[in-house]
């Protein structure tokens, strides 16, 4: 399968994981060459970029979860991780 479909079902699980894992409210732009999803919740915003070469997240955190950053941060990783193993997108 070719790497930007990969990379969109890579972005539509990760909106339905942040929805329902984490109540998050997610916005998806689909454009020609990337997704942006803007996602929010009390606490928390920012956006996940997926290309068909590489994902980035950016969120804002407030006060009470910047101290859970570090465990926030390895959860993210190791969801991503295991929807790329799956999707054999390394």
């Amino acid at each position: 399968m070719h790497s930007a479909c990969l990379a969109r079902q890579v972005t539509d699980e990760w909106i339905e994981s942040a929805e329902k894992d984490y109540r998050m409210t997610c916005s998806l732009e689909r454009l020609d060459t990337k997704d942006i999803v803007t996602f929010k919740r009390t606490g928390a915003t920012g956006q996940f970029v997926s290309t068909p070469d590489k994902f980035e997240l950016d969120a804002k955190l407030g006060f009470l979860f910047k101290s859970f950053l570090p465990k926030i941060k390895e959860q993210i990783e190791q969801n991503l991780d295991k929807v790329i193993d799956a999707k054999g997108l390394e």
